[in-house]
């Protein structure tokens, strides 16, 4: 995980950033598998999972 602010790597269990002092914000990120993943990473998978269920499912005309 990185500082908001100044980009810092941090270790897991960090509250403030030793760099910066800014605290760590765990509201945009979210753990999946132990893997945490940012806000912009959901909205770029959802966002490819739409298109990729767009294009495979089939069309009716009617």
């Amino acid at each position: 995980m990185k500082c908001t602010n100044c980009h810092k790597k941090l270790e897991n269990e960090a509250v403030w950033c030793t760099r910066c002092g800014m605290p760590v914000d765990r509201s945009r990120q979210v753990m999946i598998g132990g893997v945490r993943i940012s806000f912009p990473v959901w909205v770029v998978l959802i966002t490819l999972f739409c298109a990729f269920m767009i294009l495979w499912l089939p069309r009716t005309i009617h």
